[in-house]
């Protein structure tokens, strides 16, 4: 995402969050790095 004066830029990327690992990564130890996910059904 980024804006300029006239323009606002999108960038759609094929990753996923995985919402319970995000919510429990903390207690197991990964970053937030490890909650994503690519997916190549998306390109």
């Amino acid at each position: 995402f980024g804006m300029t004066e006239n323009y606002i830029v999108f960038v759609e990327q094929p990753f996923k969050l995985d919402i319970v690992k995000l919510a429990t990564a903390y207690f197991r130890g990964l970053n937030w790095g490890n909650c994503l996910k690519f997916d190549e059904n998306d390109i």
